[in-house]
């Protein structure tokens, strides 16, 4: 049997309240792929879709520097904390990442960028596809799924499907590291080691 265990390193998914009025930005979140985060960059700079405001965060093992020729005009390069970030971005857009599982239990549509000369490592499950998230593989169907969050963002029932996702997905994959669910967990593994003697 599999459980959801609590993590530290997720908690602040449990503390982190989004206010739909600060949602302001495109976040781009870089990946720790070369290869990845380079070809987010390209499609970026093909789109014709216009971003007033985009925020790039880089991966933290990856020197953003290699990229300087591919950054987009008028975006900003930050490495805020990232739920700081996704305060006030309206869409994320990233390649490859766990964090955008976390964006999207946030409610905050995401974009997972597929580099087709690789394998896919979209994290998303299927359910909530076309609600909270798309996976897209061209300019053209990036700035497509732009277009399609920024209106379901300022339609009342889409918003509404999209928080529904959002807390499936919070139930799904996060387990808040309280002390009670750390206890409980930790017995849990008890009885399961136990369980494998005894067979």
């Amino acid at each position: 049997e599999l459980i959801v265990g609590p993590s530290f390193r997720y908690r602040k998914i449990f503390s982190t309240a989004i206010n739909k009025k600060d949602r302001s930005h495109i976040l781009v979140v870089l990946s720790y792929v070369f290869a990845d985060t380079k070809n987010i960059l390209d499609l970026l700079n093909k789109i014709n879709f216009p971003i007033q405001k985009m925020i790039i965060r880089p991966h933290p093992v990856v020197p953003i520097k290699i990229f300087s020729s591919l950054i987009p005009n008028k975006s900003e390069i930050i490495n805020t904390d990232l739920y700081e970030l996704f305060k006030i971005a309206k869409i994320v857009i990233g390649a490859a990442s766990g964090t955008l599982v976390e964006a999207a239990s946030l409610g905050i549509p995401v974009i997972s960028v597929r580099n087709i000369s690789r394998f896919d490592y979209n994290p998303l499950p299927e359910y909530g596809r076309g609600i909270i998230w798309d996976e897209v593989t061209s300019a053209f169907e990036l700035e497509r799924a732009m277009i399609m969050f920024e209106n379901a963002l300022n339609d009342e029932i889409k918003s509404s499907e999209m928080e529904k996702v959002a807390k499936k997905y919070k139930e799904m994959f996060f387990c808040e590291p309280s002390e009670e669910n750390i206890i409980k967990s930790y017995h849990i593994e008890i009885y399961i080691k136990m369980s494998m003697i005894d067979k």
